[in-house]
């Protein structure tokens, strides 16, 4: 009886280890995630609503984000809001000061959606 705790103490611990390994390297997932989510303004970028600024992930010139648009991720892959709005559970929330449109975003922190699809991903493994 004693061996057979054991050895399922082992195989859980074994189990436990290699999961946290997967999620050693997360970087390298965002990058690989990130890269068709840089979309640079190129030629016009004078016609951004919302203001220019430099990507953090690909360092090309991208537009930044307006009110209710999504924002925020992995090294805010998702994109930057503009002059006035802030990111918050991954949308612009608050005025732009360049066309004074605004947003009032009302939900609650956790409802995130990088904190969703972590979550969803860790239960949907526990799940399995």
């Amino acid at each position: 009886m004693l061996t057979f705790q054991l050895i399922h103490a082992i195989v859980l611990l074994a189990a436990i280890f290699l999961i946290d390994k997967c999620h050693a390297y997360p970087a390298i997932a965002q990058r690989h995630e990130a890269r068709p989510m840089c979309e640079s303004c190129g030629d016009q970028c004078d016609q951004c609503e919302f203001g220019v600024t430099t990507s953090t992930l690909c360092g090309v010139s991208e537009c930044r984000k307006g009110p209710g648009q999504i924002c925020g991720g992995p090294s805010e892959s998702w994109g930057v809001c503009g002059d006035g709005l802030i990111c918050s559970c991954n949308r612009c929330t608050g005025c732009s000061v360049d066309n004074l449109t605004c947003f009032a975003n009302t939900c609650l922190p956790h409802q995130s959606l990088e904190t969703r699809s972590y979550l969803t991903d860790i239960f949907g493994r526990i799940a399995k």
